[in-house]
């Protein structure tokens, strides 16, 4: 492998002072690449010039590290693939991906020749506006049931619709399917969906309030390889159940932690956060360890579509209080023996957190929504915001690999994401790794795709935003 050197374009912008792991940023390409600790070692060093079969030598030597030469060589490779490390001697044609880059590469190829398009990555279906309980936080017009129905209503489009959509979506680069509502276990035709799904070679998650969830459906959950996330917003029946306004819930959610959990499956409990029940975040991390799982998000109560009234109480979580839960994160964790998600901007996540996926991206330009009468958003927002509903998969000649290249309203999406984001998005050096984070409540809050995120853009104005993810910082 040929001696490398480093791109003038990208600088050192970051290093966490507690991991190592660091944030190489372009001002000239408008680009970030996260970089572990070793490579971020290599791009401190004082030369310009890396050469993989020296320095891995080297370093296998001065740490005793077997295996340590091969190891230096893939993050060289790595950093090489990403474009901040240039082969004096031409390309090198076997890039690894790997240990170096924790960002994604750019797509190479891919189902369009434009370069402009993106794959369709993911399909988020609202498979129903019914729901078993009344959540004081829920974003989602949602009708009140008490119970399955055995029939379909007729606002749902049916099982072989909606297969037949995924079906010829899979040129566009679909992976993956994520089954949400309302509360979709009162779908009749749920099993149907699933096995469809599974047998296009699709991966399918689903979020459930979990209260029909009985071993019959833990056993065809865990056979089909379903990856479930199940609400779970307090630490005891008291709290849990008075926000879900479902007696008897908590009961119901704590028991099919068990049910998957026993069934080698890895559920994900979802918290709900708001000052209503942020007291009870220790609780609900010991709960959902003592049912044999370890994967929780924390998700911060936000005033999307009809949870727009909670914009005048004192319910919402300050953006301080939000950062303080980033804070703890990593001894929350330890503490309980938890793997933590925080829903949120990047930007208040450490680059470690980042990298190990402890903090989200939206894929917003790489999903469709798909509501439960078929209509098409970006996502559920199309629920709350009708203006936001751009077709319908019913309609007569509908043709989903024409409608995802040139329907007027993904064009325009992808014109305006794909620009200069307004307000701190605009200044912050991780908007063309994030976008912005949640467009939907970008629009939702301040009315526009193009706009900052409303949590960045609030600790940005209150002089909480880290300052080294700002640009000329």
């Amino acid at each position: 492998m040929a001696s490398l050197t480093k791109n003038p374009d990208y600088a050192l912008k970051h290093t966490d002072p507690g991991t190592g792991f660091g944030l190489l940023y372009s001002e000239k390409l408008n680009d970030c690449v996260f970089v572990n600790p070793l490579a971020a070692a290599l791009w401190r060093a004082p030369v310009d010039e890396i050469d993989p079969e020296r320095d891995g030598a080297v370093f296998e030597r001065v740490f005793g590290l077997a295996g340590g030469a091969d190891y230096l060589r893939q993050v060289v490779r790595d950093m090489s693939a990403r474009g901040v490390l240039a082969d004096r001697d031409g390309p090198d044609g076997d890039h690894l991906s790997a240990a170096g880059s924790s960002a994604p590469p750019a797509p190479v190829g891919g189902p369009f020749e434009d370069g402009l398009t993106p794959p369709l990555e993911q399909i988020y279906f609202y498979a129903t506006r019914d729901c078993n309980a009344r959540c004081y936080h829920c974003y989602q017009p949602t009708f009140t049931v008490k119970d399955r129905s055995g029939d379909l209503s007729q606002s749902q489009i049916d099982a072989g619709t909606f297969l037949d959509l995924l079906r010829a979506a899979l040129p566009l680069g679909l992976r993956a399917v994520k089954i949400t509502g309302g509360e979709p276990l009162l779908r009749p035709d749920l099993r149907v969906i699933i096995e469809g799904v599974r047998r296009l070679g699709l991966a399918v998650s689903m979020e459930t309030n979990a209260f029909l969830l009985d071993e019959d459906m833990a056993d065809f959950l865990t056979a089909k390889e379903v990856d479930v996330s199940i609400s779970l917003d307090g630490g005891s029946a008291e709290v849990h159940d008075s926000l879900r306004g479902l007696p008897g819930s908590f009961d119901r959610a704590t028991r099919a932690l068990e049910l998957l959990a026993a069934r080698g499956r890895d559920p994900k409990a979802i918290m709900a956060i708001s000052r209503r029940n942020l007291a009870d975040v220790e609780k609900v991390l010991a709960v959902v360890k003592s049912r044999g799982c370890d994967r929780v998000k924390f998700n911060p109560v936000n005033s999307l579509g009809v949870a727009g009234r909670l914009r005048k109480t004192n319910v919402l979580l300050e953006v301080g209080e939000i950062m303080d839960l980033y804070a703890r994160r990593a001894e929350l964790e330890a503490d309980h023996g938890v793997f933590l998600f925080l829903e949120g901007p990047p930007s208040f996540a450490t680059v470690f957190e980042t990298v190990t996926g402890h903090s989200a991206v939206c894929p917003f330009a790489k999903i469709l929504g798909i509501l439960a009468d078929g209509s098409i958003s970006y996502c559920g927002v199309g629920n709350s915001c009708p203006e936001l509903i751009f077709g319908k998969v019913t309609a007569e000649g509908f043709d989903i690999g024409d409608f995802w290249r040139t329907a007027e309203a993904l064009v325009h999406s992808r014109e305006v994401c794909g620009g200069l984001l307004e307000g701190v998005c605009g200044q912050c050096v991780l908007v063309s790794y994030c976008r912005g984070s949640c467009r939907a409540l970008a629009y939702g809050e301040l009315g526009s795709f193009a706009a900052p995120h409303p949590f960045c853009q609030t600790a940005y104005e209150r002089g909480l935003f880290p300052s080294h993810y700002l640009r000329g910082r």
